[in-house]
Order: C-alpha cells, then sequence, then structure tokens
C-alpha cells in the first residue's frame, strides 16, 4: 500500500486542516503572516515531538516539550533542563562547594540578600514573582549577623522611644 494515499493517513490530514483553518482565523484577525507562521511552525514541532495529535496531547506532554527545548541561541542549541543542572553541577564541584547545593539555591540567597539589603519586602516579593508574601518569606534565611544586628536596631528604637516618648 502507498503511504501517501490520504485514506491511511486520515490523522495528519485532519491536522492539516485544523492548521488550516487557525490560519484562516489569524488572518481575519488581521494577525501578521510571519506571526501565524511562527505559531503554525510551533503547533507543527510540538506535534512532531510528541508524535502524537492535538487530541492526543496530554498536559505533561508541554513540561516534557519545554524542558526539552529551552533557549536556543547563536552560540548552541536549544538547552535542557537537565543541562543546566550539569553545568551548574560541575560549576559547584569545581570551586569546591557541598553538593547539597542545588540550582535553586542562588534563587534562595538573591531573596535573602535583597531582605538584608534593606529592599522592600513588596519589591522582593515582585522580584521573584512570588504572588504571596509567605512564599518570598520562605526563600529568607537571614544570616545570624542580620538577625543579630536587627534586634539591636530593634531595642535601640525602644530604648530611644522610652526616652523620648515623643519622637
Amino acid at each position: 500500500m502507498d503511504p501517501d494515499i490520504g485514506l491511511f493517513r486520515a490523522d495528519e490530514r485532519v491536522f492539516t486542516a485544523m492548521l488550516d483553518g487557525w490560519r484562516a482565523q489569524m488572518l481575519a484577525r488581521g494577525l501578521t503572516t510571519d506571526t501565524i507562521k511562527q505559531r503554525c511552525q510551533l503547533l507543527e514541532r510540538f506535534q512532531r515531538f510528541t508524535g502524537e495529535f492535538p487530541w492526543q496531547w496530554r498536559p505533561a506532554d508541554i513540561d516534557d516539550f519545554l524542558a526539552s527545548a529551552l533557549w536556543p541561541s547563536e552560540r548552541g542549541a536549544r538547552m535542557s533542563l537537565g543541562s543546566f543542572g550539569d553545568a551548574f553541577a560541575a560549576a559547584r564541584d569545581a570551586v569546591g562547594l557541598p553538593h547539597e547545593l542545588g540550582l535553586h539555591c542562588p534563587r534562595h540567597f538573591y531573596v535573602t540578600h535583597l531582605v538584608e539589603a534593606g529592599y522592600d519586602a513588596a519589591f522582593v516579593q515582585t522580584q521573584v514573582g512570588h504572588s504571596y508574601a509567605s512564599t518570598t518569606g520562605l526563600y529568607t534565611s537571614a544570616s545570624s549577623d542580620f538577625k543579630q544586628k536587627t534586634v539591636q536596631q530593634m531595642i535601640a528604637r525602644r530604648i530611644a522611644n522610652l526616652e523620648d516618648p515623643g519622637a
């Protein structure tokens, strides 16, 4: 049998018809042909990646696709999440940092340093994209020196208020 005969490739025919219909809708909405082309190419890449068609796609397919296709650049192909972790682990090991230090730890350091530098809590929360301040609080691991300095400042303010209640 000839694999190019349409009746034997119904899924591909339906997928092509779906893309054609989507192209027509985007054109009707006034999108540029470049935008339409890029969007359709993305769907075609996703279909090739999964080996499935839209009516078979699962949410986990999107996670897998994004994890395997991150940030192409002129210097190289797309990076995977695993390659970020491997690069971080190699750098960590090269400078002798503990193995418990993971790729996500610098995010915690960043939050902690912003807090210790006196940045407003709402600013820090916005910087890291947290919806809730309590999440940002979980990221903060204040140093002993910072805690000691904060307590000393609080005590100094209380003493100043006792000595001059009008201040």
